[in-house]
């Protein structure tokens, strides 16, 4: 265990108790005779650069076992590409994979920086091609894997020159944004009843982005992502030109191989929901209070920004406030439920759009759920072998790049999630008492650190 672990779970340890995760059968084994027939004797291209395999896709699609048993076909390592797996102390909310289920295949990248830290794209690139590095140094290959677009974007196509940011143009550039954001608000006030939530602005700030001359960095943010969206106007404020016209030079040292994992989307959404029932139950909400209990607010940092923490911060902080009312009813934790569940499967949508976003022929798209997992596993071992002829004729590949065809697209609409845990009396009342005494000790130490 890392320090930065130790001193979690030393610090925080009444939020981190929780019941054991269900247990999982590892994936690594039973990987196809082709696949093994073939493993790594073809790790370098022809002009002697070293192939990396890169399997994305969006959350729930499979990525994680598919991994595992790729990186036992071709003696592999895995580099994970998650912005929310690097933070320490996150597992359950972050599907982080428990070390006892990885069959003993290294894992880089997980639990590399502290959640009250800022860690992006950048911070990515350098320990992805540090590990990278280290990987082909012994002899393995490297497969990166995961679902956060940018990191792979950079990684792939190189780190865009950007000019580096300066403490008087990053001042100058957050006064801008706030002042904008306060602009905002007192719009809102003048058009709204009094007493009425105008929120922080956001809509506001972001405008200024693209009237300042970003408009794809400002349509791209996340919500309260403040920090990128200073940065951003920093840069069009000292270059004039937006974020996305500084395109990396040179060619990369590495052969990318890149594989997009696609899965109807219905069966992926009840997958989705299915996960984050499993993440509320197993630990989510004792990491979320842990965060809390560091003086991490919700949407403050990434990892406080991340799907599923940031709901799951704003429920504990609630109930934090609301303890003396009373205590939480069923209706409030499915409330959270949903509202997590329908959060997620937008983050799920928004990959898709993504990677169908990238430079045409980069990813080869394949259906996890068409074909047998050996079937899977072949058309990938032939996109990192570059066999053309092979993928081409897989029942796997997906034409449609994951789109939705019109029939989807009306039961879409009417969709609605199942649940099977939390709407069972036992779960419901176990885990609004968890979530009340989760409340219970943050409001304590809150006040005990006030008496200090």
């Amino acid at each position: 265990m890392s320090r930065l672990a130790v001193r979690l779970c030393a610090r925080h340890a009444p939020f981190l108790a929780r019941r054991a995760c269900a247990p999982r059968q590892p994936a690594c084994h039973g990987v196809s005779r082709r696949t093994l027939a073939v493993r790594a004797d073809s790790s370098s291209d022809a002009s002697n650069r070293p192939k990396v395999l890169v399997i994305a896709g969006p959350t729930a699609v499979g990525k994680t076992s598919l991994s595992l048993r790729m990186a036992t076909a071709l003696n592999g390592e895995i580099v994970s590409a998650d912005s929310v797996q690097v933070f320490e102390g996150l597992d359950v909310g972050a599907s982080k994979l428990p070390v006892h289920e990885r069959c003993g295949i290294p894992h880089h990248l997980l639990d590399v920086a502290d959640p009250s830290t800022e860690f992006g794209a950048g911070e990515f690139y350098t320990h992805a091609l540090e590990a990278i590095e280290s990987i082909v140094s012994r002899g393995k290959t490297p497969i990166v894997v995961g679902g956060t677009g940018m990191y792979l974007r950079w990684l792939i196509s190189g780190k865009p020159p950007t000019p580096p940011s300066e403490p008087q143009a990053a001042a100058r550039a957050k006064e801008a944004v706030r002042a904008a954001a306060e602009g905002e608000m007192d719009r809102l006030k003048k058009m709204q009843p009094a007493g009425d939530d105008v929120g922080n602005g956001w809509a506001g700030a972001v405008r200024l982005l693209a009237d300042a001359g970003d408009p794809e960095t400002a349509n791209r943010l996340a919500e309260n992502d403040w920090y990128r969206l200073e940065r951003a106007m920093e840069i069009v404020q000292t270059s004039g030109r937006p974020v996305g016209s500084f395109k990396p030079e040179g060619e990369s040292p590495y052969d990318f191989k890149c594989v997009v994992l696609t899965s109807p989307r219905v069966q992926l959404y009840r997958r989705v929901d299915t996960r984050v029932e499993h993440m509320v139950r197993d630990g989510m909400l004792e990491e979320a209070a842990m965060m809390l209990s560091m003086g991490i607010a919700p949407g403050s940092t990434p990892a406080a920004r991340s799907i599923g923490y940031r709901q799951a911060m704003d429920f504990v902080e609630r109930r934090a406030a609301a303890a003396a009312s009373g205590p939480c009813r069923p209706e409030e934790l499915l409330e959270f439920v949903e509202t997590t569940q329908r959060a997620t499967r937008a983050f799920a949508k928004r990959q898709f759009t993504w990677f169908r976003g990238e430079k045409p022929g980069l990813y080869t798209w394949l259906d996890a759920s068409k074909g047998t997992r050996g079937e899977l596993e072949d058309a990938v071992f032939a996109v990192f072998g570059g066999d053309t002829a092979v993928v081409g004729s897989s029942p796997c590949v997906d034409v449609t790049l994951g789109e939705v065809d019109d029939l989807v697209a009306k039961e879409l609409k009417r969709y609605a999630p199942t649940h099977t845990l939390v709407n069972t009396p036992e779960v419901s009342r176990e885990l609004c008492a968890r979530v009340d005494e989760l409340g219970r000790r943050l409001r304590r130490a809150r006040e005990l650190a006030a008496m200090r």
